[in-house]
């Protein structure tokens, strides 16, 4: 993709992502992408039937294939969901965004027949195993699928799970933002007719941090039963410690609820709140905000001056059980001494409508701000979190060069996604500076940025779940099954990790549990990439 191309959106997708569209029907979503692009040279679309059975079962395929062709699109057919990954004209392949709309097994069965649903279920399994093969390491796997019984019955996300993805979102899927799409029933007599998509999301998955054994160089070990015991005892305390900073206060058993791209398990952190009305629209589609952490530069007695409404929406917070802290600087918060963000790592990281109200009309001092406050979230972002900021792109705004600061900052973007202000009821956003402090502006036309850390980098130490003892080698589980083995080196080890607290506790562990032999061996520790 040549990077100099103009970068185009159409909800979830740019043409700057390498696209795989797996089981198109008419190929109308395929040329509603092209349409919004200009070109599809960064499109690969494919199906099941054959190009002679599409042509009859479709009326409109000739001529959405046919146009697919001028925008410089590539077309495969006879594509089998299950083995993406093997066929010839795909292999060797690697894509940025998979996308499987709709999948069905075919109507053999009623839809809530538990039989029927198993097939379902095969053909999503299948699909996202082999999708998985052909995903770049920052890519994502799209599934649309209706949320209504029995089509919930088919629990995509679990089957997404199962295959070693990481389940990163589910978004309202609106047919209207697609212009041209026509979903296809796809068998049957009336294969050609459309189908109620009703209440449907798109699933969002991606590949997990892996592991990476390093060698780490100590001249090894053979370790007497005593010191296996000892070295148990450490790595436990290591674990409890590293739970603890990184704060796992949220209840597993908490039922899911989303309002956009936030959801009530996820672990939430606001910056630079207003009157705190956002945060309150979460809390009430959540019916709880104890999965949140709300906060604003201003104190409460500034906020309490200058808006209308902060004392009621800090109190009904209060309420639903969120954690406030004011007085909250988005330049240092990494560093901020609070029990509630020290060491803590958050899913969703959010700044709506940053601006250094301080000197407004300088654009530099905004990209200061922006790239201060993305530093900072970096350092407290879970590892496959995301840091999501809410601007307008007109001029000129446009101009602060937001993914570029972005990229300064170490982050990658994941998807810029249109603004609705009606998708967060009761949020008020407010000026927050000068004599009209308390007066809304007009967001006009936004873009909610979201970015992730790369794949590549260094996140945090691995909790390790069992120790094998080994006269000849020192073998370390993690929590991914990963066996990690001797390597070879000197008498000095320490580990890289993101927690100060566990890297001491290892070299104490290593240099006080440890026997060192003459042989020549190490041990090998490990990092999450």
């Amino acid at each position: 993709m040549d990077p100099k191309m103009e970068e185009k959106w159409i909800k979830h997708y740019s043409n700057h992502h390498k696209i795989l569209l797996v089981g198109e029907g008419d190929f109308s979503f395929a040329l509603s992408l092209a349409n919004a692009f200009g070109s599809a040279s960064n499109i690969v679309a494919t199906s099941r039937d054959s190009k002679g059975s599409l042509i009859m079962k479709y009326s409109r395929a000739s001529t959405n294939l046919e146009e697919l062709e001028k925008f410089g699109c590539s077309i495969v057919h006879e594509v089998d969901a299950h083995s993406v990954h093997k066929h010839p004209m795909l292999q060797n392949k690697i894509f940025d965004r998979v996308v499987y709309n709709f999948p069905h097994a075919g109507f053999d069965m009623a839809e809530n027949n538990l039989n029927q649903i198993r097939l379902h279920q095969e053909v999503v399994w299948g699909f996202l195993k082999s999708a998985k093969k052909i995903l770049t390491k920052d890519g994502e796997v799209h599934i649309t699928h209706k949320n209504n019984n029995p089509f919930s019955k088919w629990e995509i996300v679990k089957l997404g799970e199962k295959i070693g993805l990481v389940f990163v979102e589910k978004v309202p899927f609106k047919i209207s933002d697609y212009p041209g799409y026509v979903n296809k029933r796809g068998s049957g007599d009336n294969c050609d007719r459309t189908f109620p998509v009703g209440e449907s999301s798109t699933f969002k998955f991606s590949k997990p941090k892996y592991v990476k054994p390093i060698s780490l160089g100590i001249s090894s070990v053979l370790l007497e039963d005593s010191d296996s015991v000892q070295l148990k005892n450490y790595v436990s305390k290591v674990m409890l410690a590293s739970q603890n900073q990184k704060g796992h206060w949220i209840d597993s058993k908490m039922k899911e609820r989303w309002i956009k791209h936030y959801n009530s398990c996820q672990k939430i952190l606001l910056v630079g709140e207003g009157d705190f009305s956002f945060a309150l629209s979460l809390a009430r589609a959540f019916r709880s905000a104890s999965n949140m952490v709300a906060t604003s530069l201003d104190s409460k007695e500034s906020l309490r001056m200058n808006y209308s409404r902060a004392t009621i929406n800090l109190m009904e917070l209060k309420r639903f059980g969120c954690n406030i802290l004011h007085g909250v600087d988005a330049l240092s918060m990494y560093h901020y001494q609070h029990p509630l963000l020290l060491d803590k790592l958050f899913d969703r990281i959010v700044f709506n409508f940053p601006k250094d109200k301080y000197t407004p009309y300088k654009i530099q001092h905004h990209q200061k701000l922006v790239l201060g406050f993305l530093q900072n979230a970096t350092e407290m972002l879970s590892s496959n979190g995301e840091v999501h900021v809410t601007l307008k792109i007109v001029n000129p705004f446009n101009k602060w060069d937001i993914v570029k600061l972005a990229e300064k900052a170490g982050l990658i973007l994941v998807e810029k996604v249109p603004f609705k202000m009606r998708e967060y009821p009761c949020y008020a956003n407010k000026i927050g500076s000068g004599s009209n402090w308390n007066q809304k502006f007009d967001v006009g036309s936004c873009n909610t940025f979201k970015f992730s850390k790369g794949r590549d980098v260094v996140e945090s130490f691995v909790g390790l779940s069992d120790i094998l003892v080994d006269p000849n080698s020192l073998h370390l589980k993690d929590a991914s099954d990963c066996e990690l083995k001797s390597l070879n080196e000197d008498h000095m080890a320490y580990v890289s990790t993101s927690t100060y607290l566990v890297q001491n506790m290892i070299q104490d562990t290593i240099h006080s549990s440890f026997n060192f032999n003459t042989q020549k061996k190490s041990i090998a520790m490990c990092t999450i990439l």
